[in-house]
């Protein structure tokens, strides 16, 4: 799945930018969370969707 490719990315340059706490923190806020929240706005009208 593409979302799951583009979480573990980012996660490969936090590890690259040897980035740690607060700086990991606001890269996976920045970059994780907006992808998480299209994926699981996806998953909700998919089973919207199905439930019709």
């Amino acid at each position: 799945m593409h979302a799951i490719a583009g979480l573990y990315k980012i996660e490969q340059q936090i590890r690259d930018d040897d980035l740690t706490g607060h700086a990991n923190l606001v890269r996976r806020q920045e970059h994780s969370k907006p992808m998480l929240e299209r994926f699981f706005a996806w998953i909700a009208s998919s089973l919207t969707s199905r439930a019709s």
